[in-house]
C-alpha cells in the first residue's frame, strides 16, 4: 500500500520491501518518529545512528512526513551549512532511492551573520543555520516569534548541551524536534536533550553491509628510499585505490604529523593529475589531516546515498 502524503506530492515511504530503498537504519527512524509524535511529546526526538548511515536523509524526509510550514536546520559549522543546504535544496538523497518523484524545489536559504528582521525568513521552506547566527541567545532585544519554525532539526546534536544550542531548543518548544547525532552519550557527562526514541547499533551496521571491512595494503619500502619518493609512492597508491569503482562514494583521509607536514602534503596531492579530487585542510584537536574525494557531482550524490568507505593514507614525520 502507497504511503503517498496528498501535502507532499511524489514523496512514498514506504510501498513494499525496498520501495523505496531506505537503508534499515533510515526506515527505523522514519518510523520511530511517526510513532514518537502519534501522542502528544514536547520533548524533543533524538535519534542515534552511525557516522555514514544517512542521517541527513532523515531530516530532508522528515519534511515530507511531519509536513511544517518551516523548517530550521541547525548545524555546527559554515562548511557544513553549505554542504546541507544543497541537500536540502536538490533532495536528491530522497530521489536516488525513489522516496521522491516530484520536482518541485524548497526555498532554502542560508542564514549568514545577523537576523535583522525575523519576517524576512518567512517566505522560505528550510532554513539552514549555525547557532552563532539564529540562537535565541544572541538575540535579547530582538527574539524570533517562537511559532517562526514548525519543525527543528539539529544536526551533529552532541553540541547540544552547549548555551547557543540549548537555547534554539527551549525558545521553539512547541515546535518538532529533531536531534540526530552518532554519538549521545558525551566524554563530559553532560546529558545530550531530548528522548532517545531510535538507536542503531554500530554492530548492525557492520553486519549489513553499510560499513565496509577494513583492508590494509601496505608498501614496501626499500631502505634507501628518500621521504620524497615514499610520499609520492604512497600518493600514488591513494589516488589509485580511491579511483576504483568500489570507492566510488568514498574519502580520502590523508594523516600527518603536524599542521605543516599536512600543509606539504596537501602541495604533493594537487599536483597529482587524477582530475575530480579535491583537497581541504581539517583542523582536529587529535589529528591533522587532509580530506580527499572525488568533487563531481555524481560522485557526491553517490556519496550522499550509498554505503560510504573510508581510504586513510598515514605518513611518518619525516
Amino acid at each position: 500500500m502507497s504511503a503517498d502524503l496528498p501535502e507532499r506530492p511524489g514523496f512514498r515511504l514506504f510501498d513494499g520491501p525496498n520501495e523505496p530503498a531506505w537503508r534499515t537504519p533510515q526506515l527505523g527512524a522514519l518510523g520511530a518518529l511517526l510513532a514518537f509524535w502519534s501522542l502528544p511529546r514536547r520533548s524533543p526526538a533524538l535519534i542515534s545512528l552511525p557516522t555514514g548511515t544517512g542521517k541527513t536523509a532523515i531530516g530532508v524526509a522528515a519534511r515530507h512526513v511531519l509536513r511544517p510550514r518551516r523548517t530550521l536546520v541547525v548545524v555546527p559549522s559554515t562548511a557544513l551549512r553549505q554542504q546541507t543546504a544543497d541537500i536540502y535544496s536538490s533532495e536528491e538523497v530522497l530521489r536516488a532511492i525513489s522516496a521522491l518523484d516530484s520536482e518541485t524545489r524548497p526555498t532554502v536559504r542560508q542564514v549568514r551573520g545577523q537576523i535583522d528582521d525575523w519576517k524576512d525568513l518567512e517566505q522560505d521552506d528550510v532554513v539552514i543555520a549555525i547557532p552563532a547566527s539564529i540562537s535565541p541567545a544572541h538575540y535579547e532585544q530582538n527574539l524570533p516569534p517562537k511559532d517562526l519554525f514548525d519543525l527543528i532539526v539539529v544536526d551533529e546534536a552532541h553540541h547540544s548541551p552547549a548555551r547557543t544550542w540549548l537555547a534554539i531548543l527551549e525558545h521553539f518548544e512547541a515546535a518538532k524536534r529533531i536531534l540526530l547525532t552518532a554519538t549521545p552519550t558525551r566524554r563530559d557527562g553532560k546529558r545530550v536533550p531530548g528522548e532517545l526514541i531510535y538507536h542503531f547499533p554500530l554492530r548492525q551496521a557492520l553486519d549489513e553491509g553499510i560499513f565496509k571491512s577494513v583492508e590494509p595494503r601496505i608498501l614496501e619500502i626499500g631502505p634507501q628510499e628518500e621521504r620524497v619518493d615514499i610520499d609520492s609512492r604512497l600518493a600514488d597508491e591513494t589516488i589509485r585505490v580511491l579511483d576504483e569503482a568500489a570507492h566510488s562514494s568514498s574519502a580520502a583521509l590523508v594523516r600527518g604529523s603536524s599542521v605543516s607536514r599536512v600543509r606539504e602534503l596537501a602541495v604533493l596531492y594537487e599536483s597529482t593529475s587524477m582530475p575530480g579530487v579535491r583537497g581541504e585542510f581539517k583542523s582536529m584537536k587529535t589529528m591533522n589531516a587532509l580530506s580527499l574525494e572525488s568533487c563531481s557531482s555524481a560522485s557526491r550524490s553517490r556519496r550522499e546515498t550509498s554505503p560510504r568507505a573510508a581510504v586513510v593514507s598515514s605518513y611518518s614525520p619525516g
